[in-house]
């Protein structure tokens, strides 16, 4: 695995993981494998695994868009670092 150097990198693999889980329960509640808790506000399976898999997929979205752009700063960052001015100092 890439060394993260953003913390959008960081944010980008969390939602990425979380969107994962969040499409796998929705496709075992399509499967019937996953069932709504007695007290919950959906108690319809499909209807459950409708909400999971769209949840799924924003968070997916979500880590493409943090991906496009990290994928941006890093660019910028070689750039400056090829076309940069050089200064030393002292701190």
């Amino acid at each position: 695995m890439k060394k993260l150097n953003y913390t959008e990198d960081l944010l980008r693999v969390i939602f990425f993981w979380i969107g994962i889980f969040f499409l796998v329960s929705g496709v075992l509640s399509f499967l019937g494998i996953l069932k709504p808790a007695v007290n919950s506000g959906i108690q319809n399976p499909d209807m459950l695994g409708t909400v999971f898999s769209i949840t799924g997929v924003l968070l997916c979205i979500i880590s493409v868009a943090l991906g496009i752009y990290t994928a941006k700063l890093d660019k910028l960052h070689l750039q400056l670092i090829e076309n940069g001015t050089k200064v030393k100092g002292l701190v």
